[in-house]
């Protein structure tokens, strides 16, 4: 890294300001340093546990801690977190925008990245023989 916040060397912050009106749609904008991804094999698996704690809690409040446990049983480092939603009338509604992407998610990635990290081994010897 080349651009870490630190009081012994210079570095240089950027900023972007984002309008956004009422009529666009609703989403969830998120900055987290890499405390919170680099542990996942697949920024797919990153997304999961994002939506899959959402979609488990009943309240704002469930959902970061919810979020904030399962993130400490998996990172090996500090992290940092942020999440805004905009768009959204309330935590319910949000739940059953996400809940289709949750389910495209598991269907689509997530049985197939845990196929293989469970028969890694055996996929490695028969790329072998290819």
């Amino acid at each position: 890294m080349t651009n870490i916040v630190n009081a012994d060397v210079d570095f240089e912050l950027h900023c972007r300001q984002i309008h956004f009106n009422q009529s666009a749609s609703p989403c969830m904008l998120i900055t987290a340093t890499d405390g919170c991804f680099a542990y996942f094999s697949t920024p797919m698996e990153f997304e999961f546990l994002l939506l899959e704690t959402l979609c488990k809690a009943k309240s704002p409040e469930e959902w970061k801690h919810l979020l904030f446990d399962r993130l400490k049983e998996i990172v090996g480092d500090d992290y940092t977190l942020m999440i805004v939603c905009i768009g959204f009338s309330n935590f319910q509604e949000m739940k059953k925008y996400y809940k289709f992407r949750l389910n495209q998610l598991e269907k689509n990635d997530i049985t197939l990245i845990r196929y293989a990290q469970n028969n890694e081994k055996e996929l490695q010897k028969n790329m072998g023989n290819i």
